[in-house]
């Protein structure tokens, strides 16, 4: 993550100083409402709090998740001269819209960060008095890599699902669905949190994995002949970006900000209503198998997401905005 690039203090500690029901007391109650914030978020704020008191030079704070984890920092501490704060935006504008009504102290932010082009035109439109810049979401690519050695031509043909955050379950059950009724010499694998494991269908068709490690997501990632992500939204998503720096292709659907990380020659991008386009698209890549353009190509990609050059992005635009 980018944090292991720049450098800084990472809040909060592991170490915490408020007792949970008290941070719960507080984030129940917060006049403006905001539906991420929570009792980490209260905790952050409360150690950052602490720290800006202590110390008399200037600051850079940046927070990674602006849309959570601002609120009572920006309240009585934005537009100061002494600091500067930042925020990274990971929500499309569809659920920014809500959040920044809500929040209206998250205008005092100095710096803003958009993971995607439509992003940025909405938090350029809806934060006025901030800097707003386009740096994209990263990726590690010396962890997510392609494994050597690997005959996809001959190898068990396997798609993967990911995640679940804003996933377009409905269209993924349609798919599944279609595929299973081709009897196509393949096999479905879906990572996934156990509490939405409700939102499948066709369980006895699935290879389901929930709680696994970065490496065994990674190995899934190798093996696999396409990465396929049906999405309501997106700005920036880390299955893709890790799909594409293992070297795996995409076939995703065109919606938000999906065009700013995939190309054709390493993705499909399908019309969101065109759900039999993306099971012919799928039946495409298990019959090839090898797809060795479109694997080269999404690893050229994702290295344009390296965190080493997103976190040289990030340290320009503190730059611009302080000096």
């Amino acid at each position: 993550m980018i944090l292991n690039h720049l450098n800084g203090i990472v809040l909060p500690s592991k170490k915490q100083k408020i007792p949970y029901r008290i941070k719960k007391i507080i984030f129940n109650n917060i006049l403006e409402k905001n539906i991420y914030y929570d009792s980490e978020s209260v905790e952050k704020e409360w150690q950052l709090l602490l720290r800006l008191l202590s110390i008399k030079d200037k600051k850079i704070i940046h927070n990674t998740n602006g849309e959570r984890d601002l609120k009572y920092i920006l309240k009585f501490f934005g537009n100061s001269k002494r600091n500067k704060f930042f925020a990274t935006f990971h929500k499309p504008p569809l659920l920014l819209k809500k959040i920044i009504e809500n929040n209206q102290n998250l205008k005092k932010s100095d710096g803003v960060i958009a993971l995607g082009s439509k992003q940025k035109s909405f938090l350029t439109e809806k934060l006025k008095d901030s800097k707003v810049t386009l740096i994209h979401h990263g990726v590690d690519t010396e962890f997510f890599i392609p494994k050597d050695n690997i005959d996809y031509k001959n190898n068990p043909r396997s798609i993967l699902f990911v995640g679940q955050h804003l996933r377009d379950f409905e269209t993924l059950n349609y798919i599944i669905h279609a595929l299973k009724n081709k009897n196509l010499d393949m096999n479905i694998k879906v990572v996934i949190n156990p509490a939405n494991l409700q939102f499948l269908k066709n369980k006895n068709f699935l290879k389901i994995y929930s709680n696994i490690s970065d490496y065994e997501l990674k190995t899934l990632y190798q093996n696999a002949t396409c990465l396929f992500l049906p999405l309501k939204d997106v700005t920036a998503c880390n299955a893709i970006l890790e799909s594409l720096a293992c070297g795996t292709p995409v076939i995703s659907n065109n919606v938000g900000d999906n065009s700013d990380y995939l190309t054709q020659e390493c993705s499909n991008l399908i019309n969101v209503k065109d759900r039999d386009n993306f099971v012919d698209t799928i039946e495409k890549f298990v019959k090839n198998g090898n797809n060795k353009k479109m694997r080269e190509a999404a690893r050229k990609k994702a290295l344009e997401f390296d965190w080493k050059i997103i976190a040289k992005k990030v340290n320009n635009f503190y730059k611009e905005v302080c000096f």
